[in-house]
């Protein structure tokens, strides 16, 4: 066997680095379809435990003409962890920047997931109307700092820029 030299070995290294910085790229794997009917707020948005990661790619499905933001205010009052409809606000102006602004949020860093801690916020919602009578929810955790779809789960860094896309909140 001869010996490694010093471009042989650079060579190796060079292959290596390059298989490793493909599997940490971001999977372009679309979104599953949405699901039949109409975009419509659900009437109650209820707490659950932090989402598990288990779907790559898309948050959600490209091709949106609507966009919908259900905003669940927090009730003091109300029982706990169950948040009922409070609003509607439509923006059927920038559907396909709300798509590529949920498409574009980091995964859930899964070595650094913990319980969900900010609480007494209101919830969100955004549901995204499609041209065949489809809707895809994304759901909003503010109290987790996540959004959710179809089994993929991303990290919300700050809620306040999703939620720019609706001014009229």
């Amino acid at each position: 066997m001869a010996p490694r030299t010093g471009l042989g070995l650079a060579a190796a290294l060079a292959t290596l680095l390059a298989g490793s910085a493909t599997a940490c790229r971001p999977s372009t794997e679309a979104a599953p379809a949405g699901e039949s009917g109409a975009a419509t707020c659900p009437d109650t948005f209820v707490e659950e435990p932090r989402p598990t990661p288990g779907r790559t790619g898309q948050l959600v499905p490209e091709g949106a003409d609507a966009a919908l933001l259900c905003v669940y205010p927090f009730q003091p009052d109300e029982r706990t962890g169950v948040y009922r409809l409070g609003k509607v606000v439509a923006d059927v102006k920038r559907p396909a920047q709300v798509v590529e602004h949920l498409n574009a949020l980091a995964d859930v860093d899964r070595t650094a997931m913990s319980a969900c801690s900010l609480m007494a916020h209101d919830q969100y919602q955004v549901i995204l109307g499609y041209p065949a009578n489809t809707h895809t929810i994304a759901r909003i955790d503010y109290n987790c700092g996540t959004a959710s779809s179809a089994g993929a789960v991303r990290a919300l860094g700050r809620v306040g820029d999703l939620l720019a896309f609706w001014p009229d909140r």
